[in-house]
């Protein structure tokens, strides 16, 4: 039930809710705050449209967007704070100039 498929990330937003980057399953899947056991996923972002790629990191800005480094994709993708199913980025870092390569982590402040 919970849609786990290689977590790595983790991170909970301002409501507590837990956020997992699934690098096997190019998903993010959110979880309600004091989720316990075999619990389904209250929020899913997966599918082609998402753009991500083997994401290993998760975090948030101040007005609650969902940032995600991508590994494979050598990206950062951003969505919007309540984005869920196969939605497309607001945007997305990537290319050439960024000079990112098989990026790994992240902060905001």
């Amino acid at each position: 039930n919970t849609l786990l498929y290689g977590p790595g990330g983790l991170a909970l937003d301002h409501t507590g809710a837990i956020y997992v980057t699934n690098y096997s399953g190019n998903s993010v899947t959110v979880y309600p705050q004091n989720a316990n056991g075999n619990v389904a996923p209250i929020r899913t972002i997966a599918g082609p449209a998402t753009g991500l790629d083997t994401p290993v990191e998760v975090t948030f800005d101040s007005s609650g967007k969902i940032y995600v480094v991508n590994r494979d994709g050598n990206s950062v993708t951003v969505y919007a704070a309540n984005a869920n199913g196969n939605v497309a980025p607001l945007h997305t870092i990537a290319g050439m100039n960024t000079l990112l390569h098989l990026p790994a982590g992240m902060a905001l402040r």
